[in-house]
């Protein structure tokens, strides 16, 4: 997590990753998206990002393209 000086305060950046299965919408997607608007009522700076659906071997490459 990353932080950022807003006066004395400091923000917390958070982004959340997870994949993301085409024509779905359910499960995990809702899971991160309501922990998403969560963090941003608790005053942190907060957004998902969501990686192709892929075997867990290339998972990893997936998240370093889209970095």
């Amino acid at each position: 997590m990353k932080t950022k000086e807003s006066g004395n305060k400091k923000q917390k950046k958070i982004i959340i990753v997870t994949s993301d299965v085409p024509f779905v919408h359910g499960g995990h997607r809702i899971i991160a998206e309501n922990t998403c608007q969560a963090l941003i009522k608790a005053g942190c700076e907060a957004e998902v990002h969501y990686t192709p659906q892929n075997r867990f071997g290339r998972q990893v490459s997936a998240y370093l393209i889209n970095r």
